[in-house]
């Protein structure tokens, strides 16, 4: 990121203020431009133009700096040729487009000696420096900084020497230097604020993410929150934005993940505020964003961000993005149980990986160091005793020239040596390259085939899941016996997965005593969802069944009761302890048919209810509340303070409603907060529709429950049954 930080500080002569502010700049530019008719001045106001539209309107800035450009040549105005040139360099490398433009500063410093202006020359090197720090040329990055220093240092320019030590300063962060980095940032910070720079704000925030690495958090956050106020004092949004994401960064070593969270996303905010910021900058933001939110378990609420994370950094071909932004998108997306999927970005990711390498240059730094150190101390010495160096030199020059031939000689076998050596490495290098791409090659290949198994394996599994779905289909109550039995009613089934753990079920009890059939009808939810909930459901189906056909019951208590003694009883034969279960909620409706023999509809019923975990709601025809009865707090399986359960007694008369349901509709997260639907908003729901017919109801529950869901993941089975009296 720092890299990014200096290429725009050094080439920006303003801060990131208003669009309105830059566009009255360049309106008074235009209407001089319209006015001047000397040459030089003319492509003075032509490169100012352009310099002004870099970044908001790239095509009709390119066209004023050719404009100037070609004004140059034609008059042979060599200044004004290399401000343009040096404008089209910094274009370049804001682009990406790093090659072409270390071409254009090369071109430039070719005539080094012609250049009578010595801080342009230092410019010139500080923008060469910062173009190798880009693509991690650490060597000739510092090369170029220390000699841009040089020469600012010569003409007694503190801003040049602020901003160059600025960027040795990078350099020797981005070599893990930590101690050298913070001596450069303190030089750079003093030589700013002794002018009043507002840049200053740069290299305190620098120093402050140096002192992070080397484990001084409380002294980073007190650096962070000077060079914070700085930014925001002086209006510069965008440097705000990025020490917004730097305390982030440190919040989060401090565990304090939830200002983590705050201050990232106020630096997207600030982010998006500035003009002409790049798209991976964007990406970069949100996928940290999604990162930390992985990390304070907002799994759900991380995706949107990593999504449009990835999508922003593979608009900008930033590969270092792209890697990344895969591999929490596949965090998160395992979490919330999407394999699939977190498979495939998984296997980007690594493929990624595998083909980035960074090589650090420490050994070539610290030499390069001590060449410039000894310099600097040999040119002190030397002015020091000029008078009696020049008396040495006259005395032994005869000595000398003997020296400097065998010198010569020396220096071009040492020249020839080199040069072998050089073949010899490039050659060994080609080799390692070959045999480096090989291997590449070899790993991707053995991944491709890894995956089509994988996929192979996932259609198997795929096609074996959707024959059991028939299978279990089939256990269900067909919808023509629900309507034949309740007319004015509705069955609301939303299975996560191909299969479920969640069903419904009905039967038909006969009561001894007033020999007559009732309606029993029941939403369960079984441990788990997908193959295993399946699975146990089939368990718990066939015990329910049971309880009513083999054994004759038809109090939901009771059936409850003998569901739970064989449900355990199966799986006892297990020779491992299997803790599955499930929870339900079981209805009996005796009957009272209307006026009129041929009647569907049912006038008044004698309800019993009883439930495992799972309650009964009533509303009541004309009221505004919903009764709730309770279950028992016991699963039907396996449990250590098991009793008998409850069955209650209630009438409902013609108008009045019941529901029944799993806790899938109110455990779904989503919304604008990511959060849980809750019973709370469910009650509401229900009152809001309750004058609505019952298919409508279901068409509302379920519209509620997919605009809720919005585009997360369903988090389990949905089970939700209705009836009217």
């Amino acid at each position: 990121m720092k890299k990014i930080f200096f290429v725009i500080l050094f080439f920006t002569t303003v801060l990131t203020f208003s669009q309105g502010q830059l566009n009255r700049e360049v309106d008074s530019l235009k209407g001089l431009l319209k006015k001047e008719v000397q040459d030089e001045k003319r492509i003075f106001l032509l490169y100012t133009l352009a310099t002004k539209l870099m970044r908001s309107d790239t095509i009709i800035s390119t066209n004023y700096a050719l404009e100037a450009l070609n004004l140059s040549k034609k008059i042979g105005y060599k200044e004004g040729e290399i401000d343009v040139l040096e404008f089209f360099s910094r274009k370049f490398t804001e682009q990406g487009r790093l090659d072409t433009a270390l071409q254009i500063l090369n071109t430039i410093l070719q005539q080094e000696d012609q250049i009578e202006n010595k801080q342009r020359v230092a410019n010139l090197y500080i923008s060469k420096g910062n173009i190798y720090d880009i693509k991690s040329d650490y060597t000739r990055a510092l090369d170029a900084y220390l000699k841009g220093e040089e020469y600012f240092l010569q003409a007694n320019n503190d801003r040049g020497v602020g901003m160059a030590n600025l960027g040795i300063g990078n350099i020797y962060h981005a070599t893990e230097r930590w101690d050298q980095a913070l001596d450069r940032y303190r030089k750079s910070a003093k030589f700013l604020q002794k002018i009043n720079d507002p840049y200053a704000s740069w290299p305190i925030n620098n120093m402050a993410t140096s002192m992070q690495n080397i484990g001084q958090l409380d002294s980073a956050e007190y650096y962070f929150q000077i060079s914070l106020k700085m930014k925001e004092d002086a209006g510069d949004i965008y440097g705000a934005s990025y020490t917004y994401s730097d305390m982030a960064e440190l919040y989060v070593l401090m565990n304090q993940i939830d200002l983590a969270e705050k201050y990232l996303k106020k630096a997207l905010e600030l982010k998006l505020q500035v003009e002409g910021i790049s798209q991976e900058t964007i990406g970069m933001a949100l996928i940290r964003l999604g990162e930390i939110q992985i990390k304070r378990g907002k799994f759900i609420e991380s995706i949107p961000n990593l999504r449009m994370g990835l999508e922003k950094a593979e608009e900008s071909a930033s590969v270092e993005a792209i890697m990344f932004g895969n591999k929490h998108l596949s965090n998160a997306l395992y979490k919330i149980g999407n394999y699939k999927e977190a498979y495939e970005k998984l296997f980007m990711f690594s493929s990624l990986q595998d083909s980035i390498s960074k090589v650090k240059s420490s050994q070539a730094l610290a030499e390069m160091q001590t060449k410039y150190e000894t310099k600097e101390k040999d040119e002190q010495l030397q002015s020091a005793n000029r008078a009696n160096e020049l008396n040495k030199l006259r005395a032994y020059k005869a000595e000398a020239d003997s020296e400097r031939k065998n010198t010569l000689i020396y220096g071009a076998l040492a020249l020839v040596l080199l040069l072998l050596l050089g073949v010899g490495f490039a050659i060994r290098s080609i080799q390692l390259r070959k045999r480096n791409n090989e291997i590449l090659r070899s790993k991707n290949k053995e991944i491709t085939i890894q995956k089509e198994i994988v996929e192979e394996k996932n259609k198997e599994i795929t096609d074996s899941i959707t024959y059991a779905k028939r299978i279990q289909s089939a256990i269900l109550p067909s919808d023509n016996l629900i309507k034949r039995s309740l007319p004015n009613s509705f069955v609301l089934y939303k299975p996560k997965d191909i299969v479920a753990g969640d069903f419904y079920w009905m039967e038909m009890g006969k009561s001894i005593a007033q020999e007559q059939e009732n309606v029993l009808i029941a939403a369960a939810d079984c441990t788990g969802h997908g193959v295993p909930g399946a699975m146990v459901s089939v368990v718990c189906n066939n015990s329910l069944n049971r309880s009513v056909r083999e054994f004759g019951l038809t109090d939901p208590g009771k059936i409850l009761d003998k569901t739970r003694e064989l449900v355990v009883k199966e799986f006892e034969k297990s020779q491992e302890e299997v803790k599955d279960g499930m929870d339900i909620a079981v209805v009996s409706i005796e009957q009272q048919q209307g006026e009129g023999a041929s009647s569907k509809s049912i006038s008044c019923s004698k309800l019993k209810y009883a439930g495992a975990n799972n309650p009964l709601w009533v509303i009541r025809k004309d009221s505004n509340e919903i009764e709730e009865f309770k279950a028992d707090k016991q699963p039907i399986g396996k449990f250590s303070h098991s009793k008998p359960f409850v069955t209650h007694e209630l009438t409902l008369n013609s108008g009045d409603t019941f529901y029944i349901f799993s806790d899938g509709y109110v455990d779904q997260f989503g919304g604008d907060k990511g959060k849980k639907f809750k019973a709370s908003n469910l009650k509401t729901l229900l009152l809001d529709i309750q004058n609505l017919e019952m298919s409508t109801q279901k068409e509302q529950l379920d519209q509620v429950f997919e605009e809720w869901k919005g585009e997360n993941e369903q988090l389990d089975d949905v089970c939700f049954i209705g009836v009217r009296i």
